[in-house]
């Protein structure tokens, strides 16, 4: 891998320019992928920890209720270190997926789990590490992740502190099911706790289902762009904020 890769998995106190995927593409509760309606099934009642309402161990179900998607509920917790393999995997495939087209099919190919995970082992052991990362666990563990913590560089004109969304991928085969959304729902909230105003992200300007995502999420684009190469193509990125 050529060293503008390297600098993509770097850690967030050196600046993590990991790039933003999601697998929940357009709102799940309207549309799947393809423009068919997508039914929301209320999931079975779980066991829940004594006075909270919540499952055992702190995970929570999405929407109260959870998210039940081919039979399977879908839970949120941190990521541990056991979940690197999969959360590797559901991002590289995420990559080559979302990116046909639009990332050189090179860069896609040359793309591995095992090289992605080695990467992001380093990360999560990293001492310096300031990023919140969470997963979503289904029946066959983590179908999605997402990473995020303080905003990297400046943002002008936005008072309070400003938190980031470094990245969120979700399984291929699970787009439209409200695991994305769940996910992003979940970041926000934990930014909140811990005192961001404004969340921030980047994404590709041709990436236009995952800008249609993210603005039906409250982003709007405030106008910064920024370049990024790939195998020596330049591709634009715009940032997008949104008030916590």
């Amino acid at each position: 891998m050529g060293p503008h890769r390297h600098r993509r998995y770097g850690f967030v106190a050196a600046r993590n320019p990991e790039r933003l995927w999601f697998g929940d593409a357009e709102p799940p509760a309207v549309a799947d992928a393809l423009g068919h309606p997508v039914k929301q099934v209320r999931a079975r009642v779980r066991a829940t920890a004594p006075g909270t309402g919540r499952p055992p161990g702190g995970n929570r179900w999405f929407g109260g209720g959870g998210v039940a998607y081919r039979g399977a509920m879908v839970r949120v917790r941190e990521m541990e270190e056991a979940d690197i393999e999969a959360v590797s995997a559901v991002r590289v495939r995420g990559w080559q997926a979302a990116y046909a087209g639009i990332v050189p099919q090179g860069y896609l190919d040359a793309m591995t789990v095992e090289d992605d995970a080695d990467r992001r082992r380093q990360w999560l052991r990293h001492p310096g590490r300031e990023s919140g990362d969470l997963v979503a666990v289904g029946d066959r563990g983590p179908v999605g992740w997402i990473c995020f913590g303080p905003a990297r560089g400046e943002v002008s004109g936005v008072a309070g502190r400003v938190g980031e969304v470094y990245a969120l991928y979700v399984a291929p085969d699970l787009i439209g099911t409200g695991i994305g959304r769940g996910l992003l729902g979940e970041a926000h909230d934990v930014m909140t706790g811990r005192g961001f105003e404004t969340s921030a992200l980047w994404v590709l300007q041709d990436n236009l289902r995952a800008r249609r995502f993210y603005e039906r999420a409250g982003y709007r684009a405030d106008g910064a762009a920024q370049d990024d190469v790939y195998d020596d193509v330049t591709l634009s990125e715009l940032r997008y904020l949104r008030a916590l």
